[in-house]
């Protein structure tokens, strides 16, 4: 099979997903386990296929330490990002990111993709639990917990086991467990009681703990600087040529323009009560923006 229609070829591989002893003499490979002989089947993005999936039934091993152990022919086909990291699905739930160098980590896998960096970690996987770790794939923080939540605006959300999926009142699947928040050093900072969807409890406290005044907003200055933030962990610059605000029915309306040679403008919209994003959006410039 070539490359393809990524949907088709991600679904043959749930569905012809198997693992089977390759023929190697080890003799001549001493050292390696009867688990570093199993072949896998892989997909990922080819740089010589044009940027398209590709999709092998032999792709490499998973060794004894939980690296991933590409054949080279695979390893030079993979099109690595600006960060020097590619990603290697080899199921729908069992993922891989490769270093340039070989290095690979075992990550939190999604449909034909990798976990992202949010907040400058990604979620690895070591045994029974998650890690964050960074982009030359070190472990950063260890909490020890099952399941991890993206670290955004400097805080992780951490959940205990058993975490499991089960219907709610209306039928729809949701995840059960009980999580709470550490901050950067990896410290409790809520303890792991929450319900797995309470995320406004998370929220606010990242809104209420960080380098601006805490909520609720009252002046021009402490709207800006919770701006700024919001605009920082969405990705987006804080340095401004020129912004205005305003306070509009209990929220604060920031607009901003990142360059003096943009002709658009973004609107950031931050509640007043607890400082939270309640949306943004991109607006064509109708002024000259003025430094403020």
């Amino acid at each position: 099979m070539t490359a393809g229609d990524p949907k088709r070829t991600f679904a043959l591989l749930g569905e012809t997903m198997f693992f089977r002893f390759a023929s190697v003499c080890l003799a001549l490979i001493p050292l390696i386990s009867v688990a570093e002989l199993t072949d896998t089947s892989c997909y990922y993005v080819g740089k010589q296929d044009g940027g398209r999936g590709v999709y092998s039934e032999s792709c490499g091993r998973v060794s004894d330490a939980g690296e991933l152990i590409l054949f080279s022919e695979h390893h030079e086909n993979l099109l690595f990002r600006k960060n020097g990291l590619a990603c290697v699905n080899l199921s729908v739930n069992t993922a891989f990111l490769v270093h340039e160098d070989g290095r690979s980590m075992s990550v939190r896998a999604f449909e034909n993709g990798c976990d992202d960096f949010i907040g400058g970690f990604a979620r690895g996987k070591l045994e029974d639990r998650e890690v964050y770790i960074d982009e030359d794939l070190n472990v950063v923080l260890d909490p020890g917990f099952e399941r991890l939540g993206p670290f955004r605006y400097e805080f992780g959300t951490v959940c205990e086991g058993p975490i499991r999926i089960e219907p709610d009142e209306t039928g729809a699947l949701r995840y059960v467990g009980k999580c709470g928040l550490i901050d950067g050093d990896g410290n409790i900072v809520i303890e792991p009681k929450e319900r797995f969807e309470d995320d406004e409890v998370f929220r606010d406290y990242r809104n209420s703990h960080n380098e601006c005044p805490a909520p609720p907003i009252q002046d021009e200055e402490s709207a800006i600087c919770h701006a700024k933030r919001h605009a920082r962990n969405t990705y987006r610059p804080d340095e401004w040529v020129g912004f205005s605000v305003v306070l509009h029915d209990e929220m604060w309306v920031v607009r901003y323009r990142e360059s003096a040679s943009d002709n658009w403008d973004t609107v950031l919209m931050v509640g007043a009560a607890k400082a939270n994003l309640l949306g943004s959006r991109t607006i064509r410039s109708t002024v000259t923006s003025t430094d403020r």
